[in-house]
């Protein structure tokens, strides 16, 4: 829990069994409308106006953590950014987290992102992304020929990637990075139901919705264009959301 907020005296009866829940994160959980999947999403369920005014109910530890995981992780803020600016502020916003949920959510979002640049940059003829992030770099690296680097294990949604780039399928790769991401920020939530990481969680899942519906109307086009232009390309690590 971050440091200076009152715990309230409620408990949540879970899996796990009941634990004690802090009030600011319970009050702005409860707030929150809940999120449809960004493939059925015909709207945004609330604005981002709308969604600053619940997260204005977090303490001021708890907004900066927010804020500084939105920035980090959340399109289009990496995407505009070179790789290595972003990789520099991952690892710094890293090491500010001393809840094991949080950097466990954060650690997890950057090892998809540099496995995906890793798939683009071989698949261009580059070698391993020497600025990639997470605990497979190393072995990405080792087992820089094998299809998936010999993760499909770990990681099923890999072979689909390797498809969606060989195939030139950019919407289908942008798809399966959504689904990808909506569902470890979903666990993540769940696994700490009325925390700070349900909170961030949320935002990111946020995100999401909203990058997908974007692509609505005029700014399909221009979203296209943004993928295959740095999304596609060998040298952006952090082009795809979390």
């Amino acid at each position: 829990m971050t440091a200076g907020v009152e715990t309230a005296t409620l408990a949540v009866a879970g899996g796990l069994g009941t634990r004690a829940v802090t009030a600011p994160y319970c009050q702005v959980i409860a707030s929150l409308p809940a999120l449809p999947h960004p493939f059925s999403a015909k709207h945004r369920p609330l604005s981002r106006y709308q969604l600053d005014q619940r997260l204005a109910l977090l303490d001021a530890d708890g907004a900066a953590v927010q804020r500084r995981i939105e920035q980090t992780l959340a399109w289009p803020a990496a995407a505009a950014r070179d790789d290595e600016a972003v990789a520099a502020q991952a690892r710094a916003t890293l090491a500010t987290l001393d809840d094991p949920a949080l950097h466990a959510l954060v650690a997890e979002a950057l090892t998809r992102r540099a496995l995906v640049a890793a798939l683009r940059r071989r698949r261009a003829g580059e070698g391993p992304p020497p600025w990639a992030v997470g605990p497979w770099a190393a072995v990405m690296a080792r087992r820089w020929r094998e299809p998936a680097f010999r993760l499909e294990r770990l990681y099923p949604w890999l072979t689909e990637a390797r498809r969606c780039l060989d195939d030139g399928d950019a919407l289908g790769l942008e798809r399966l990075e959504i689904s990808v991401a909506w569902s470890a920020y979903g666990r993540a939530a769940e696994a700490q139901l009325f925390d700070l990481t349900a909170v961030v969680a949320y935002v990111l899942r946020w995100h999401l919705i909203d990058r997908w519906l974007a692509r609505d109307g005029a700014g399909a086009a221009t979203r296209l264009d943004q993928l295959v232009a740095a999304g596609l390309g060998p040298d952006r690590l952090f082009a795809s959301a979390p």
